[in-house]
């Protein structure tokens, strides 16, 4: 009998506990950690889960959370060239990683032809889903995520701060934006967001003062009672003055 077919009776045998994560005990230093083992499905793998997104069975976002590190590794399914791709761009069928899900991706990013990624995706992903081999849950994650760049639904609100922000404009509309710099933020689903970050607390809109026209300057309009500037507070630069300076 061969070695192969040695692995192939020991996989049978232990077909009951395929697929099913457990966790096995040691100490680092004085402290006890579980890490997770599986014996996987073939044709998967695992990878490490850093949010889980929640969606319904139309493909409409419900919510999103952080995935606690001890829950984290998640079993996803491959193919024989995305599980070998290395440097390369064969998406996993289902599960990848953001710059293969996110159809904007390249709008925070400035890694060349990014864009690529999210299309050798969403293009395999659709022929599951035209698929006779189709799913639910495939369908949902596949309307989803192909909607397209017009659709203004939105599915989070990102509260980052920075030293300093590039905005990058395409026929007088943002087209992008991009911190430089050391930069930090939170991301928060749609129905959690703290009322204190839903608004710039030193912001006011003056859009009623501002003229109309080359002969509106003459017209005098003051501010509305109870509406003024608002004081703000000294911030240091999140980036040295050096790096400020050498910056393009």
């Amino acid at each position: 009998m061969s070695w192969e077919q040695d692995c192939i009776n020991l996989y049978d045998k232990n077909a009951d506990k395929v697929g099913k994560i457990e966790y096995k005990q040691y100490k680092n230093r004085d402290k006890i950690e579980y890490e997770a083992y599986t014996l996987l499905p073939v044709f998967h793998n695992t990878a490490a889960a850093h949010i889980t997104v929640e969606l319904n069975e139309k493909g409409e976002f419900l919510r999103a959370a952080a995935v606690d590190k001890e829950d984290r590794m998640t079993i996803i399914p491959i193919t024989d060239k995305s599980d070998s791709r290395t440097a390369g761009k064969e998406p996993h069928p289902l599960c990848d990683n953001i710059k293969y899900l996110a159809g904007d991706y390249s709008q925070y990013s400035d890694e060349k032809k990014v864009r690529e990624y999210y299309e050798a995706y969403i293009e395999k992903l659709r022929q599951w889903h035209f698929s006779e081999y189709t799913h639910p849950k495939v369908d949902a994650i596949y309307t989803y995520l192909n909607k397209e760049e017009k659709d203004s639904t939105m599915t989070g609100f990102n509260n980052m701060e920075g030293s300093v922000l590039h905005l990058y404009m395409k026929e007088k509309k943002m087209e992008k934006g991009m911190f430089v710099g050391k930069s930090n933020g939170t991301l928060y689903p749609m129905d959690q967001i703290p009322p204190d970050k839903l608004r710039l607390s030193t912001f006011a809109w003056f859009d009623y003062v501002r003229p109309l026209n080359k002969e509106d300057i003459f017209n005098w309009r003051g501010k509305k009672e109870g509406e003024t500037l608002k004081p703000t507070t000294d911030r240091k630069p999140k980036t040295d003055k050096r790096s400020l300076i050498n910056m393009k």
